[in-house]
């Protein structure tokens, strides 16, 4: 009887320990920063935008076709990695999940301004592409805004 004592007491401290071990690793973490991989990435796609636009602006003959598809298929791996690695890392936070949907949106409107203004795809058509988005992302804001009681969105 006075093992199963000492066992209980024992198991309940390697919880207990493995509890506060828990606590430290997400308060500890990198979830209130934003200075991490994951939302580096997610800037580097937002700035990978304009830049492709401009490859594809200039056309074939400077920038190939091949490296401008690469590119574009670069940018979406990063898409899929940032969630995944601050999902693996701990490292999800209020502006990382606002500013990876803000790098989408100017990622695929930089790419749609460029094919516009080379004449691949009607202007048109970007535009109402570029006005939903920037609609998505101002509901999504307030949505989220509204869930967090608008006190948890500092930066």
């Amino acid at each position: 009887q006075r093992q199963m004592c000492i066992r209980d007491s024992l198991e309940r401290r390697r919880r207990q320990e493995q509890q506060q071990q828990q606590q430290n690793t997400s308060s500890s973490s990198s979830s209130s920063s934003i200075a991490n991989i994951p939302n580096a990435l997610s800037l580097a796609r937002a700035l990978s935008g304009p830049f492709i636009s401009y490859m594809v602006v200039q056309g074939p003959d400077i920038y190939s076709t091949e490296l401008v598809v690469t590119s574009i298929a670069v940018a979406g791996v990063s898409d899929y990695l940032d969630g995944y690695l601050a999902r693996r890392w701990n490292q999800t936070s209020n502006f990382g999940s606002f500013f990876d949907a803000a790098a989408d949106k100017i990622f695929v409107s930089s790419i749609g301004v460029g094919m516009a203004v080379s004449g691949k795809l009607p202007a048109w058509m970007i535009g109402v592409f570029v006005i939903r988005d920037c609609g998505f992302l101002a509901s999504g804001f307030w949505r989220r805004a509204n869930a967090l009681k608008f006190e948890k969105l500092k930066v």
